[in-house]
């Protein structure tokens, strides 16, 4: 094998599990050929210890990607490992003690420090070579390599001297001031290898035509499309144009390696600005002009469009629904002559006030009587009229885009220079674009074999082509797959934000020059830098008036322009600035971020950010909620936490080397961002949080917690009451100080409704990450290509925190926003921000081209995907006798927050009408979540006489209930609380079919709803003044006539999917409970956990990392449903879906053990000892997420659940599932020892199974049993517990007792 094909091979990997790569640096170690530089490695017996210290890069060394034994490891630092020396004063050590020349201007921006390297010498020189071209490759950026050659001692053996031999020939030796060669010769030495020296330098040449071959073979790497449109000599073909016709505006370059073309490179600078500036808003990019204000100039009027969001402070809130009635509200009352006596009606009637107390009788009603409410339906319309008009004016609101967006035209002015002798009457007006400030990279491409990270050299290539142009722009077409060059490139860029109604589809990315070329620099701000400070954050806190050209900066007097949010950061950046100066010691860190030239003082760069840090005493505080990664490497110094950090959107992408050298100024080495998620107020800025890695909250958060003492902190009261907070609803952000890298999907999905389903969806999709072997050695950065397409309000109704409830004095325990699904869900909004990663279009879908992969929107846009997923998850929906009919201004299904602040707004508009004298609410359903919207209605000052509760007849529910384990139904209970309600004085009528409703004259307006009694098929007429569906919803009739108009395949209105969720067009996905597998399986696939369904979802895309637990087609997780329930009480209940269907007995044979302590539970098992539901109902409101834990698991493994339960030990379920033991069925580890003992167990409980005796269920547990121990077994799992135990037992509030904790030597006896 040749020596190229040789190092090829070497495979480069990072740490990914500190105890077994320890082993096998150590086992590298016991080698006596091993050698090193660098401090010893030798020594050390723990892996903590190995890996105390700090290192950015880490890297192990394989011959083959099958070898267990590694040849080579290496660190890589920002900083030497010199004990005394700190880690921000190297430079300064370098300049005073070393003989350094121009030639090696070391500084932060571009050095790092080769600070350990483990090797075989019989694999050098080219494992070095190797490790430094990957390091080299990673940092782009870095140009010099440093290693410390600590002085020789004498006294050390062969094999413990760090040996250094390797780097002549590609490195230069600096020596200290006081070297002599008679004097002082052992010394420290710094061996300093430039970047030239190792990675192969890249030829850039002007493509000629005889190119043609060999360009369009890189091409077709990944866009073969291109050949196949315009032929094989397309490159050619413009090569000869440009020839032929003088072009100076495209520029084609060559990229060659070794004399092989490698890469290639079309650049045009002719880029239309008027068009860019029509579609993108260029003004934070100088309109792409270059201009010299000192210079003459003329101006260029633009008209484009604009668009204003209105603040999410303006939306829900009472003042802005009061706003919306003062405008429209009297335009909508008709003033016709029948005015008059409508006044005169509303004079005289009354409404039973319920007061500030909720009315609640207790009296059961009379059997109901049906009368004839068609006579006098004008008159009671007028008498309704003002809150039936608010309800029009709250859905025409509401449900369009203009209350959220507002679209408009404005006149942008731009200036530019011009020639000094020109004059605009004699010359008319000079071409504004002749000083063109950005050229664009039309197409790149790069060869298979060769490293996509060359690439990154290209964008510096580029900007040498074109001296005079500051920015770059490259476009990506959204139809298209990410190639693996632009991919890689997408990093250094920022995307151009389009402007409404743009004609351009495509993705516009901008790049400046000194992005590429400049050098970054943090250190402590300076007094004099006050000043420029204060101007900055004037300027952010500007109020930017968005229809005309131009900030207007409020001045400090009229703080009432500003933004309270922009006002908040203000004074909070005054205030550390304050705490800064005059206290030394002050707990903050105020730094600035500065951008210029490497061999400059670092203070007389120009200062493009600045960021506030101080320590994160509260980490702690947080581990029983979040996945908290910070002891993987075992740091024991204290976090940091940024504060607030404002930095240029150009140096985004040096996010890694800003986080290196901000430790470097401040000694943390991990940093941590918090931002508040359900308060009212804005959280302070990050402007690199999208750089930082988002920490995923515990699908179930810890219920026994450590009692942590509370940090006391020194700053001031001020500072302290804005800057810390009690709740735990917030987002978490860490750095690492590792490498990023970036994870996501490279070809576009696009996601129709955003429910709970999609919710799911893409919280796994957000931290895909966390299953790869990438997790530890990097910081890992979502970058997914997803839309959301939501009606319109749904995504600002999730996300608002601005609503109050009038009448409920705890906002959490609002039904407004109580949310019926698992934690898993429910934390995607109070923990973490999905419009940070993804994008999202409020409209609705109208037609599918299936041939081009296109959706066509309502508003008239078309979006291309790649992929395609219905998440129908909608629970309520209109019942089926009126679906094809208009929707009503007064009918309501809640399926979302945005459903349910409309409705309270609608009821809050019929009980403060005084002229409503008699209202009747039809509440249509009969399942878990139509109590709980009655219990809503009777605690929002609705009597209970004027709601009436029509229960449809529901045969199918019944039976599905009886065959399928179903979370949100519950007969039994559900029997419990019809008598409850009809006894607080609601009235209640059962089993009736919906048949019409009947509508005011020229109205969309319910008057009454007509019902049909099964099975007798009587007719009951209702007045209705509003009604609310809880009819299960299937499938809506929209979605029906898309999918058949599309040519998707269905049956019975249901839609055919195959186990990986595809339709029949293989593109389009569905999931929910519309859909039909086209096999029926022989397990449960429907009222299935969403979080289980996304995963099975996002492995049938083929979008999982690796490293994931093994795929199942059956359904494990169990699925959980909370509810409120009437006069307080809660509700939750947690089951498994059924493994088995076919041949297998149903629910009711189940057996059901019961508590009742004033707090009910009951759990069932099934016949095999499995517990399948736990339902609890308590008065008490308190997490039941914990239960989860719990469903699933054979009774015996629950501490002899049922044995204790016969002995009447277990006095409360929901006590019994909070004792300490459960730590360990709790623990996160616990399913990793499950699959141990199984793998254990599994092959030879298969063969005793297989033995063919003939024997009852209990007769084979025994036998088992006994087989088992006889064969050394059940020896052999006691001690895997043992072991498990004694791995994690800091990790316990109440510590298992082990047998060493005895006097009795058990532990020898067992031999554990």
């Amino acid at each position: 094998m040749d020596n190229k094909a040789e190092e090829n091979q070497y495979i480069m990997t990072g740490i990914t599990n500190i105890e077994r790569d320890f082993g096998y640096i150590s086992t590298l170690l016991r080698w006596k050929e091993t050698r090193f530089f660098g401090p010893s490695p030798r020594g050390f017996y723990h892996a903590a210890d190995f890996f105390s210290e700090y290192a950015t890069q880490r890297i192990m060394v394989r011959k083959q990607p099958t070898d267990v034994t590694i040849i080579g490891y290496a660190e890589f630092s920002y900083y030497p490992l010199i004990g005394a020396l700190p880690p921000d004063c190297w430079t300064h050590w370098i300049k005073h003690h070393f003989c350094t020349t121009k030639e090696y201007a070391l500084n932060r921006g571009d050095t790092m420090f080769f600070t350990r390297f483990i090797f075989f010498p019989k694999y050098n020189p080219t494992l070095l070579h190797r490790i430094l071209v990957e390091f080299f490759h990673r940092e782009f950026k870095i140009r010099y390599v440093v290693i410390v050659q600590m002085p020789d001692d004498a006294d050390l053996r062969p094999e413990d001297t760090p040996c250094y031999d390797m780097l002549q020939g590609i490195s230069t030796v600096l020596y200290p001031r006081n070297f002599s060669v008679q004097r002082c010769r052992n010394v420290q030495r710094l061996h300093i290898i430039h970047r030239n020296n190792v990675i192969e330098r890249m030829r850039y040449r002007r493509a000629l035509p005889e190119d043609n071959d060999d360009i369009v073979e890189v091409i077709d790497v990944d866009r073969p499309d291109l050949r196949e449109e315009y032929g094989d000599f397309y490159i050619a073909e413009e090569l000869q144009k440009e020839i032929d016709e003088d072009d100076k505006n495209n520029t084609f370059i060559a990229c060659e390696l070794q004399h092989q073309t490698v890469g290639f490179i079309w650049l045009n600078n002719d880029v239309n600005i008027l068009t860019l500036i029509e579609n993108f808003e260029c003004e934070g990019f100088g309109n792409m002009i270059r201009f010299l204000p000192d210079k003459p100039h003329m101006e260029k009027p633009i008209i484009v469009s604009g668009i204003e969001t209105k603040p999410y402070y303006k939306l829900f809130t009472s003042e802005a629904i009061g706003k919306i009635y003062e405008q429209d509200l009297n335009k909508l009352i008709d003033h016709s002559d029948e005015g008059k006596q409508r006044s005169e009606v509303r004079m005289h009637s009354t409404r039973p006030s319920s007061g500030d107390q909720n009315v609640i009788s207790s009296a059961r009603r009379k059997k109901r009587v049906n009368f004839n409410y068609a006579d006098g339906s004008d008159k009671n319309f007028y008498l309704r009229e003002e809150y039936l008009r608010k309800m029009q004016l709250l859905d025409s609101y509401l449900k369009s885009h203009e209350y959220y967006q507002t679209s408009f035209r404005k006149r942008l002015r731009i200036p530019y220079n011009v020639p000094e002798l020109h004059s605009s009457y004699e010359d008319g007006d000079f071409p504004f674009d002749m000083h063109s400030n950005v050229f664009a990279i039309k197409l790149l491409g790069i060869s298979e074999t060769t490293d996509t990270r060359f690439a990154s050299r290209f964008i510096a290539t580029a900007f040498t082509a074109h001296p005079d142009r500051d920015y770059c722009i490259i476009s990506i077409p959204n139809n298209t797959r990410l190639s693996r060059s632009v991919a890689m490139l997408l990093g250094l860029f920022v995307n151009l934000v389009p402007r409404p109604g743009a004609e351009i589809d495509d993705t516009v990315c901008v790049i400046n020059r000194s992005a590429i070329f400049g050098h970054i620099g943090v250190m402590h701000i300076l007094s004099e830098d006050v000043p420029l400070i204060e101007k900055i954050v004037a300027s952010s806190c500007a109020v930017l008036n968005k229809r005309a050209s131009t900030f207007y900066v409020a001045p400090t007097k009229a703080s009432f322009l500003v933004p309270p949010e922009a006002q908040n950061e203000s004074n909070i950046i005054h205030n550390v600035l304050t705490e800064v100066f005059e206290h030394p010691n002050s707990e903050f860190s105020f730094l600035t971020i500065r951008c210029g030239d490497a061999t400059r003082p670092l203070e007389k760069n120009t200062i493009v950010g600045f960021v506030i840090v101080r320590p994160f005493y509260r980490l702690h505080e947080l581990e029983h909620k979040y996945h908290l990664m910070r002891n993987e490497l075992s740091f024991k110094q204290t976090p940091a936490e940024i504060v607030l950090l404002r930095l240029h959107s150009n140096y985004v992408w040096e996010s890694d080397a800003i986080f290196r050298q901000i430790s470097c100024a401040t000694g943390f080495v991990e940093f941590y961002c918090l931002q508040s998620t359900m308060s009212s107020v804005k959280p302070l800025p990050n402007d690199l949080v999208k750089q930082m890695q988002p920490i995923e909250p515990r699908e179930i958060a810890q219920i026994h917690r450590r009692e942590y003492k509370k940090h006391t902190s020194a700053i001031s009261e001020q500072l302290l009451t804005q800057l810390d907070f009690e709740n735990e609803n917030v987002a978490i952000y860490y750095h690492n100080l590792f490498p990023s890298k970036p994870f996501g999907n490279s070809e576009h999905i696009v996601i129709l409704g955003f429910n709970s389903m999609t919710r799911a969806l893409l919280r796994i999709f957000l931290f895909n990450f966390k299953n790869s072997s990438a997790l530890k050695c990097h910081c890992c950065l979502p970058r997914h290509r997803v839309t959301i397409i939501s009606s319109v309000g749904v995504v600002e109704g999730i996300y608002d925190r601005n609503f109050q409830c009038e009448v409920c004095e705890n906002q959490n325990d609002c039904y407004i926003n109580w949310e019926n699904s698992n934690s898993f869900i429910r934390d995607t909004i109070s923990c973490m921000d999905f419009r940070k990663y993804f994008s999202f279009v409020s409209s609705d879908v109208k037609k599918i081209k299936r041939d081009e992969r296109k959706l066509i929107l309502t508003n008239g846009c078309e979006l291309y995907y790649h992929s395609l997923i219905f998440a129908l998850s909608q629970r309520f929906g209109v019942p089926p006798a009126v679906q094809r009919c208009p929707r009503p201004t007064n009918y309501m299904h809640l399926n979302n927050r945005f459903d349910k602040i409309t409705l309270y707004y609608k009821l809050q508009a019929i009980w403060n009408d005084r002229n409503a004298n008699d209202i009747n609410i039809i509440v249509f359903g009969s399942r878990l979540g139509t109590f709980e919207f009655i219990n809503f209605l009777l605690n929002h000052k609705i009597p209970p006489l004027n709601i009436t509760l029509v229960m449809p007849w529901d045969a199918e529910g019944h039976a599905s209930y009886a065959k399928y384990n179903i979370s949100n139904m519950d007969i039994n209970i559900e029997l419990i609380l019809q008598e409850m309600t009809e006894d607080l004085g609601v009235k209640l009528e059962t089993n009736w079919i919906l048949k019409e409703w009947i509508y005011y004259q020229g109205e969309c307006i319910i008057s009454h709803a007509v019902f049909e009694h099964h099975p007798d098929g009587h007719i009951m007429t209702l007045p209705c003044d509003l009604f609310v569906s809880f009819h299960t919803h299937i499938i809506g009739t929209d979605v029906l006539d898309i999918m058949a108009n599309a040519g998707i395949e269905m049956q019975d209105s249901r839609i055919l999917i195959d186990e990986h969720f595809r339709t029949s067009d293989p593109n389009i996905f569905v999931v929910g409970n519309c859909t039909r597998l086209r096999v029926t399986p022989n397990h449960q696939y429907k009222h299935c956990a969403k979080d289980e369904i996304a995963a099975k979802l996002i492995h049938g895309l083929n979008l999982m990392e690796d490293d994931v637990v093994e795929y199942s087609e059956k359904y494990l997780l169990p699925v959980y449903f909370q509810a409120q329930l009437p006069l307080g009480y809660y509700m939750a209940k947690v089951i498994l879906p059924k493994r088995y269907i076919a041949n297998h007995l149903d629910n009711s044979y189940m057996l059901s053990l019961v508590t009742y302590d004033g707090n009910f539970s009951r759990v069932r098992i099934n016949v095999h000892g499995i517990v399948e539901e736990i339902v609890v109902v308590s008065q008490t409101k308190r997490s039941f997420d914990h239960l989860q834990y719990f469903v699933g698991h054979h009774e015996a493994l629950l501490n002899d659940l049922h044995a204790r339960w016969y002995l009447q030990e277990i006095k409360s379920f929901i006590d019994f599932f909070e004792e300490p033991w459960t730590e360990l069925i709790m623990h996160s580890e616990f399913n990793d020892l499950r699959r141990k003992i199984r793998m254990l167990t599994i092959d030879t409980a298969k063969k005793i199974m297989n033995w063919g005796q003939v024997m009852d269920r209990k007769a084979r547990k025994t036998f088992l049993k006994r087989q088992m121990a006889n064969l050394q077994y059940t020896s052999e799992v006691e001690k895997t517990l043992l072991r498990f135990l004694r791995k994690h037992r800091n990790d316990f509030i109440y510590p298992f007792a082990l047998p060493e904790d005895f006097h009795l030597n058990l532990a020898s006896k067992l031999n554990i």
